[in-house]
């Protein structure tokens, strides 16, 4: 018997057959140790030596030199790319290049890794979706794809398998006893670098470049998750929430949290927001009521009106969001005006509606809000502009703005002379300053450093003021502006950081 062979061709296993699995292959059973079995019994993706050969490389699945031959040439799915690689070197290729690093399954599987992990996957279900859904859709839409990466015949090495465990534990979901891609039965397959090459291969370039860039693993940077953990202290006195949720990707009922990790920190320059200004300036994304009482203790909002809107709305619509205004910034939750002023990189012709709305404004400002003032001047003016703060200036006297108001004034770019004599009318200013001020001209400088320690603010003016061109800032990222203040005021940059904290916290403390 021992010595006979088989007659007729050998039949493929059901798997290949493209069937489903007969009647003794029965539903999810309880196992031990909180394991649970499949409902469906896989390919051989298996850790049960019994049922499956094991390569040296310690890869469980079925037999080696099938898998080999299956495997020995992968073509790249993401649309544009179209390389080919044998499996190995395709892992390399998406990781990094289609897939972000953080999802390394050679990284430590420590919460806060796992963590960030977990946002970017969330980030994923926005894109694909539309909205942000629960991580099991995205397992089950692995399933409703085609097959392009060969996943219904995929292998797992050991390290594979314990970082979907992780996960999976992370998440406090049932670790399969068997983990398959297609179909894909767990959310712990979310982690494998197939399925998110394959998912990768779903949304647009722009997000796909996004979704890299903010969940990266470099080896000189902390990770995104560790950012709030051991960094110092520091206070962002004017950002826009509502603009920085829409520049990367995620809806307006985000909150600050959800930008922790979008950007890489390097080592040495993480921070602990301790406190943030969420700034509102446009009608059309004004927060709720009820959004508002959402929010935590250490964010303050400001509600406002940019003046670059002036002259931009019909009359009716411009009633309206006025109304709007009115109603928002007496709530107690509102702890700023602003920001509001003038803006004369508009036309000419738009300086008066300016005017016109700062006029109608004002009234409803209370002592105990900060009035946050925006000033530009006209392009071209070296960045001074004195004539548009010296308005400024004349229209907040004429319209009763008392000496002792809290004004915050954003990112100043005026000369030494203009802050003294603002300073002189409005002497409970304080002054914020932006990454902008690594451009400052000589008397911007002098300015910059003539503000006393204890009227400075920092601010990112997220997503404004990027690291590079075409890119966004979010408030995670405030060192940096921190370390260019330093630099131009010659102390160290914790002493920035410091008295900006101070000074942010002092200014608006709620009443």
């Amino acid at each position: 018997m021992g010595g006979s062979k088989r007659k007729g061709k050998k039949r493929a296993p059901w798997w290949r057959r493209g069937k489903k699995p007969g009647k003794g292959l029965v539903a999810a059973k309880s196992g031990v140790d909180g394991h649970v079995e499949s409902a469906e019994l896989s390919h051989p993706t298996t850790r049960e030596p019994k049922r499956s050969s094991q390569t040296p490389s310690g890869v469980v699945g079925p037999d080696p030199k099938r898998a080999r031959k299956d495997h020995s040439e992968m073509q790249c799915v993401v649309p544009g790319c179209g390389v080919k690689f044998n499996e190995q070197m395709l892992r390399q290729h998406s990781l990094g290049l289609h897939v972000p690093s953080i999802f390394d399954e050679r990284a430590n599987p420590e919460p806060n890794i796992l963590g960030v992990m977990v946002k970017a996957l969330e980030m994923l279900t926005f894109f694909i979706f539309g909205f942000k859904k629960e991580l099991d859709t995205l397992y089950q839409f692995i399933s409703a794809l085609p097959d392009k990466l060969n996943l219904a015949h995929g292998t797992f090495s050991s390290i594979q398998i314990t970082a979907m465990e992780n996960f999976c534990k992370f998440l406090n979901k049932p670790v399969p006893v068997r983990f398959t891609l297609y179909p894909a039965n767990s959310v712990g397959v979310l982690v494998d670098w197939r399925v998110l090459t394959q998912l990768s291969a779903s949304i647009t370039e722009q997000q796909r470049s996004l979704w890299i860039q903010g969940f990266t693993r470099p080896e000189t940077c902390l990770e995104a998750g560790e950012q709030s953990k051991s960094g110092r202290q520091a206070f962002d006195s004017h950002y826009h929430l509502d603009r920085t949720l829409a520049a990367f990707g995620l809806p307006y009922s985000g909150k600050l949290e959800g930008l922790k990790g979008l950007l890489p920190v390097c080592s040495g320059k993480e921070v602990e927001l301790v406190g943030t200004v969420a700034i509102y300036c446009d009608p059309k994304t004004y927060p709720t009521k009820g959004y508002l009482s959402t929010l935590s203790g250490i964010e303050y909002v400001a509600i406002g009106f940019h003046p670059r809107l002036a002259g931009k709305l019909s009359q009716g619509n411009l009633d309206q969001a006025i109304k709007a205004f009115s109603e928002l910034v007496k709530m107690p939750l509102v702890t700023a005006f602003g920001e509001v002023g003038f803006d004369h990189t508009e036309a000419m012709s738009k300086w008066q509606d300016q005017v016109e709305l700062l006029h109608r404004l004002l009234p409803f400002l209370e002592a105990r809000h900060v009035l946050v003032v925006h000033c530009r001047g006209v392009r071209g003016d070296s960045g001074d502009c004195e004539f548009a703060i010296r308005s400024l200036l004349f229209h907040l006297k004429l319209c009763g703005v008392p000496q002792s108001q809290r004004i915050h004034f954003h990112c100043f770019t005026g000369t030494k002379a203009l802050l003294e004599i603002w300073g002189r009318q409005q002497p409970n200013t304080f002054f914020g300053f932006t990454r902008v001020a690594a451009t400052f001209n000589k008397h911007q400088l002098a300015a910059l450093r003539a503000v006393p320690d204890s009227k400075l603010l920092l601010e990112s003016d997220a997503p404004y003021f990027a690291r590079k061109k075409g890119g966004h800032s979010t408030p995670f990222i405030l060192y940096e502006t921190a370390e260019i203040l330093a630099g131009h005021r010659g102390v160290d940059v914790s002493h920035i950081l410091k008295i900006t904290t101070q000074n942010g916290t002092s200014l608006y403390k709620r009443e």
